[in-house]
């Protein structure tokens, strides 16, 4: 294996690299983009199914969206809030929004609405910047307090030329929303200058070049962020991709049908691709795997080595919204690791690592502390909240500012980093930062619920997911479609938690703090036990059962739990509803399964398709019996027909984050 110190010594540049000098860092996004614009004009720069957009021509979409928010919203430095879903028109609203010298926030329009109110109270943006489909959505969140602007109905007389706009690199680029800590979302304040550093650092580590074409699957998160200026700010192709709807079928025939040559995405997903993928040899054209935003594993390399070509390399790390990437560790198939969890590895340029115990001294080497980032190229802040900001950005003896993490890490004798969780109550879900303390209180806020826990736990594939334990005002409290219901109104899909465990008292310790210790395991999810077993009853039945149950870690599945109940979450959705689309060989639009949440209603709507012989061809009946959890043979390729059958299960279930 090459030293992973040095993460770009396992590639080839190819001609087309350009490196990114240290003194291009000191310009705004804007600025940096226009250059690229300079240098590949007719460029491919981003590509959806709608859209096929050069460099210039999305320029110039850019440039329309600034003119028309100094026209109608002045040239301050205010916030401006995105509220479209994942597109090009997205993307040039969002540079455009830098390039009017604004403060550009991009919303999810996904997310509940009472959470994006929160959001706008927190930003007070002066305009809101919206497409067509989300233009009521975004009139109800404007009100009477601010502008709004539709990308696709801008006057015809605004410029399409660069705006006379100039950004310092320290000027306040973009506002980026998580998980807070106090109940409330908080905003992380990115600078220009810290995110084209990033853009930088990804580009000579890896020689990304024009020749690139490259995934955003996230949106309004910091890896969006990071894959929007890796790719844009270096004359790569950028391909928006929103798998919520499409699912793991259509994002394989993408990486196939559009040679895409990096991806970026969180373990959880990247478990569910290598679920699916066929054979190694379709992807050819890829070449870097970036997986972040939660642990991966020992397994996951594992499943590199089996499932992706031998010019691939896979790269973990660690980042976050407060630091970009502080860490780099690059495997290939010759890499072998002995723990449980990869490293995160070694350092990028200008940041610093420290691990620091309790009272404030590094720790020695193989001893465990509190990852602290030391450089000069960190957010100012958090929007609008100077205590949060003083409490987790300082100085030391030197001036240098340092961010205190709150994650626990452990450096090895040759400087490799292994990071170990959070010191509080901050967890990752699905590559989404979230903290426990805003679920809990979202819970307890509910009037069945006297007090509630929040934990995280791990099942056997590796998926994190949330468990609550409450405390109803009458036993025996509410059930869980009634919390779950509920909560969707409050919180995003990734914040929900997949078990509710009802008690008639927290545990506590003589102090009187609840013993989060003495919380009972979550076992098997909840199932009505007044309710008799119901095995399946049919092959059909029989055959969905033993995919629910491997995919899900069930010996025995009942016809009638809800999917919910069995423990299930989004990324194992996509991968149920792969193998139910090549076991049964159907096609299915959103209401043919809009409501089959269990194995006896997914059946009944499965045996109507074929009867209703939507599909050119009847099951094969050799893929239904004896085993059904099979891929499929090489005859028929997953991408052989695109399928809706992942879409619609997110419509189902909570919806893909990462």
């Amino acid at each position: 294996m090459a030293d992973p110190v040095n993460p770009h010594s396992m590639l080839k540049p190819s001609a087309a690299f350009v490196p990114f000098l240290c003194e291009e860092v000191e310009q705004s996004i804007p600025a940096r983009f226009e250059q690229i614009v300079r240098r590949y004009p007719d460029r491919l720069a981003i590509k959806t199914s709608q859209h096929n957009w050069t460099y210039d021509i999305l320029n110039r979409e850019t440039n329309r969206i600034a003119h028309a928010l100094l026209r109608l919203a002045g040239t301050d430095r205010s916030a401006v809030v995105i509220l479209i879903e994942q597109s090009a028109p997205l993307i040039a609203a969002y540079l455009g929004a830098m390039k009017a010298g604004k403060i550009a926030v991009v919303l999810d329009p996904s997310q509940p609405s009472s959470r994006l109110a929160e959001f706008m109270e927190e930003a007070q943006p002066t305009c809101v910047v919206t497409h067509a489909d989300q233009f009521s959505q975004a009139g109800e969140l404007a009100g009477s307090k601010c502008l709004v602007i539709r990308t696709d109905q801008l006057h015809p007389d605004l410029p399409d030329t660069d705006p006379d706009i100039a950004s310092a690199p320290d000027d306040v680029a973009m506002i980026i929303y998580t998980s807070g800590s106090t109940g409330r979302p908080k905003g992380v304040i990115a600078d220009h200058r810290t995110w084209i550093h990033n853009a930088r650092n990804y580009a000579n580590a890896f020689y990304i070049s024009c020749e690139d074409r490259v995934t955003l699957l996230s949106l309004g998160t910091s890896q969006a962020v990071k894959n929007i200026c890796m790719a844009l700010l270096n004359g790569a192709a950028l391909f928006p991709f929103e798998i919520r709807q499409k699912g793991l079928d259509e994002f394989l025939a993408l990486l196939e049908r559009e040679q895409i040559t990096i991806t970026v995405m969180g373990a959880s997903l990247f478990r569910s691709l290598a679920d699916v993928l066929p054979k190694p040899e379709h992807l050819i054209h890829l070449r870097l795997i970036r997986l972040g935003s939660e642990p991966v594993q020992k397994s996951d390399l594992h499943l590199y080595k089996k499932h992706f070509p031998h010019h691939c390399l896979l790269v973990n790390g660690l980042a976050s919204g407060e630091t970009a990437t502080t860490r780099f560790y690059s495997m290939d198939h010759s890499s072998e690791i002995s723990a449980n969890i990869l490293p995160v590895g070694y350092p990028v340029e200008d940041k610093t690592i420290l691990l620091l115990a309790d009272n404030g001294n590094e720790v020695k080497p193989g001893q465990v502390g509190e990852i602290v980032v030391k450089s000069e190229y960190l957010a100012p802040g958090y929007w609008r909240n100077p205590e949060l900001t003083d409490a987790v950005f300082r100085a030391d003896e030197m001036g240098a500012r340092l961010y205190f993490t709150g994650d626990l890490g452990r450096m090895d004798e040759d400087g490799c980093l292994t990071c170990l969780g959070r010191k509080n109550a901050r967890v990752k879900i699905r590559g989404y930062g979230v903290d426990l303390i805003e679920v809990e209180m979202s819970i307890t806020n509910l009037d069945p619920v006297k007090e509630a826990v929040v934990m995280a736990h791990q099942n056997s594939a590796g998926y994190a997911y949330l468990v609550a334990y409450l405390v109803p005002v009458n036993l025996p409290g509410p059930s869980n479609d009634d919390l779950r219901q509920a909560l969707t109104e409050k919180l995003p899909d990734y914040m929900i938690p997949t078990t509710f465990v009802v008690l008639s008292g927290l545990p506590r310790t003589t102090s009187g703090k609840i013993d989060r210790q003495a919380l009972p395991a979550p076992g098997r999810p909840y199932r009505d036990l007044s309710r008799p077993l119901t095995l399946p009853r049919n092959p059909t039945e029989t055959t969905i059962a033993k995919i629910w149950g491997e995919v899900l870690g069930h010996e025995t599945v009942d016809v009638h739990d809800h999917f919910y109940d069995l423990g299930g979450e989004s990324l194992q959705a996509l991968r149920i509803m792969a193998k139910i689309r090549r076991t049964f060989s159907v096609n299915a639009d959103l209401q043919s399964l809009i409501d089959a949440p269990t194995v006896a209603e997914m059946a009944l709507q499965i045996t109507k398709l074929m009867e209703a012989g939507t599909e050119a061809h009847q099951p094969n009946p050799s893929r239904v019996a004896p085993n059904p959890m099979s891929d499929g043979d090489e005859s028929h390729p997953i991408w052989s027909r695109f399928s809706k059958t992942s879409a619609i299960l997110f419509a189902l279930w909570p919806a893909l984050s990462f």
